[in-house]
């Protein structure tokens, strides 16, 4: 059986990371304008801070809600990070 997901993203969970990162608007479900660069990642902006969320399914095939507070939105940056701190 095959099943293909077009709406799948690519999420990088990074335990190094103190706070998670998205380049994409869609994954907020509320922001706030920012103008800061972010540490440690070089001189890349973040444009803007506040809550995304992201629909997982687990290994069960039960799709899961995950909401992360004080994400922040860096246009340039190649993918998702998310701490799990």
């Amino acid at each position: 059986m095959f099943q293909f997901d077009t709406d799948s993203v690519s999420i990088i969970l990074d335990t190094v990371a103190s706070c998670s990162f998205t380049y994409c608007l869609q994954d907020f479900i509320s922001f706030k304008p920012l103008d800061d660069a972010v540490q440690g990642l070089g001189s890349l902006k973040i444009k803007r801070v506040d809550t995304v969320k992201y629909m997982l399914t687990d290994n069960h095939g039960k799709t899961v809600a995950v909401t992360i507070n004080n994400a922040y939105y860096v246009q340039d940056l190649p993918t998702r990070l998310v701490s799990p701190q």
